[in-house]
């Protein structure tokens, strides 16, 4: 599509959204909130369909990865979904049949899905966090972090200092599920045609190997153009990380975490996930 077309487009969908979101409970009898587009469409989660089912096969592979590696049964947990965006996973644990009890804490930098996450789910303790480290919640209160496409967007260096900071606010023995892009990811990128991921067309499999991680940020950070609202909240670099499965292992295991279990392409064949434990 023109991009002048696919503004014009974007410009649009807002008014027939609430049809969507009609059409979409109708047919599904699905009675969660939903958020507004905008907010679904800052985390890349335009289409309703895609956004509630999406997130329900992420809440499942999260569930399934805290209940293998804790004995305590999940209500008993006090859970932090950092970078919760829109909800679209947090409101599957929130929604859940069990849920009642569970002690649900949520954070993002966009000021905007805290105001929405808040009227949707005022159960969930839900706080704006900066760009940089710390979080707004203190020392050893959480059981569980997860973390879907938040360390897929940060520089080396920021990535360290939010894993630090996952460890800060971890009991210890307490699980860090986070999401990574590995060689899948790396594959897309390299074949894809947005011109955002323009950087990544020459970047082979065996480069990733060399490196370990390879950043690029988002061209369109440093220009005056409507994309970049899309990025609310965000203070300094953004783009894509890319890491080998095999230096995620290695370097935060040095980080004060053990690595129990990386599972490629475990989130819907796509984003790898990374299940750490606290020292």
């Amino acid at each position: 599509m023109h991009p002048l077309l696919k503004r014009a487009a974007l410009a649009t969908e807002p008014l027939w959204d609430p049809l969507w979101i009609a059409l979409y409970r109708a047919r599904h009898g699905y009675r969660a909130p939903i958020p507004p587009f905008t907010n679904r469409d800052r985390i890349g989660a335009r289409n309703v369909g895609w956004f509630v089912e999406g997130g329900r096969l992420d809440y499942q592979t999260f569930r399934q990865a805290i209940e293998r590696h804790t004995a305590d049964p999940l209500p008993a947990l006090s859970v932090l979904d950092f970078g919760a965006g829109g909800g679209r996973i947090l409101a599957h644990f929130a929604g859940h049949e069990s849920a009642n009890g569970w002690r649900l804490a949520a954070s993002d930098v966009d000021p905007t899905a805290i105001a929405y996450l808040r009227r949707a789910w005022p159960q969930v303790d839900s706080r704006v966090n900066a760009s940089e480290p710390p979080l707004p919640f203190e020392a050893g209160r959480f059981d569980v972090l997860y973390a879907f496409s938040v360390w897929t967007h940060l520089p080396p260096e920021a990535q360290a200092r939010w894993l630090a900071e996952a460890g800060r606010v971890l009991r210890p023995g307490g699980l860090a599920l986070i999401t990574t892009l590995g060689f899948y990811g790396l594959e897309l990128l390299s074949h894809s045609a947005a011109p955002l991921e323009a950087e990544w067309w020459g970047v082979s499999a065996d480069d990733l190997r060399r490196q370990g991680v390879i950043y690029h940020e988002y061209a369109v950070l440093g220009q005056a153009l409507p994309e970049k609202e899309l990025f609310s909240g965000i203070q300094g670099s953004y783009g894509v990380s890319v890491h080998d499965p095999a230096y995620v292992r290695r370097a935060w295991a040095d980080q004060g975490f053990e690595v129990l279990e990386i599972i490629e392409r475990a989130m819907h064949g796509h984003q790898d996930l990374i299940v750490l434990r606290r020292g």
